[in-house]
């Protein structure tokens, strides 16, 4: 078998300055996003001693698994954990399907109005309402201390309805016209045509909507005033403002440090989102369109 030598293309200067620097600066972005989250999970694994006299700087010492059990046996840290796994799952399934309900039509240059309501949704990324209209709305509806009011205030972005319309027009109409003249639909068409080729942006959307939902705690502070339905983040937040005495229903032998116990519950808030990136970090690079247009 023949291999053929590629000739190879010499870099010029500047271009391997501009390379150098730019892995520099990214280089430093990444220390500065990991080294606090090394200080937090220092802070969660070592032992009360070492946390307590501000010891720990970076690397663990005396590590232990106290703290991690102590947050864990919260019943309403649990509640909380639970509350929130469910919520941004149902916000995330409703919301993503919504944002292509909405972007697929609005991509289409056939479709009368497209303009008038393309501005309609621009126009929400520069006005809303205000905090206070919006909880009066809120409120009106009878969301408040419901399930729901974590779900429906906020249940589709304008920006990433944008995104996924720019996505759509992207995709070239000779697959939509192929399709026509099988017989498909419009339903069709979106679904086995559409929604795969832009699997990407749609992968991405999904892991922007779970990361809102699951880091969001405003809202739930906003309409929500029953303990049995605070989510996880508006825990951690008291935990933070409160320390230890925010871990109601909590068994008190041995209790650990305060500092201790923000860090332990900070990391396993984290956790989820890591454990979700890595399966859709390929989608943020992965940009060319699968598949072609056979003549």
């Amino acid at each position: 078998m023949v291999k053929h030598n590629r000739p190879r293309v010499k870099r010029g200067a500047d271009e391997v300055s501009v390379n150098v620097i730019a892995n520099v600066v990214a280089l430093i972005f990444a220390l500065v996003c990991f080294f606090p989250m090394l200080r937090v999970l220092s802070q969660a694994i070592s032992g009360d001693a070492y946390v307590m006299s501000g010891q720990i700087v970076l690397f663990p010492k005396g590590i232990t698994l106290k703290h991690l059990e102590y947050v864990f046996s919260s019943a309403s840290f649990m509640s909380g954990m639970y509350l929130s796994i469910v919520s941004t799952v149902v916000y995330t399934v409703l919301a993503l399907v919504l944002t292509v309900l909405l972007a697929y039509p609005l991509s289409r240059s056939y479709l009368k109005g497209r303009k008038q309501l393309n501005f309609f949704v621009v126009f929400t990324m520069l006005f809303n309402g205000g905090i206070i209209p919006t909880y009066l709305v809120v409120r009106m509806l009878g969301l408040t201390n419901t399930f729901m009011a974590l779900i429906i205030p906020q249940v589709i972005s304008a920006y990433n309805t944008i995104v996924l319309i720019t996505a759509f027009r992207a995709i070239p109409k000779d697959f939509e016209e192929a399709a026509k003249v099988d017989g498909a639909g419009n339903f069709r068409i979106l679904f086995q045509i559409m929604l795969p080729m832009a699997k990407p942006t749609v992968m991405v959307l999904l892991l922007w909507y779970a990361v809102f939902r699951w880091n969001s705690w405003f809202d739930a502070m906003m309409y929500i005033t029953d303990t049995q339905l605070r989510i996880l983040p508006l825990i951690i937040r008291n935990i933070i403002n409160q320390g230890n005495s925010a871990l109601t229903n909590m068994v008190r032998t041995n209790p650990s440090p305060t500092v201790a116990v923000q860090s332990a519950s900070v990391l396993i808030a984290v956790l989820p989102i890591l454990i979700l990136y890595p399966f859709l970090q390929k989608y943020f690079v992965k940009g060319v369109m699968i598949g072609g247009v056979k003549g």
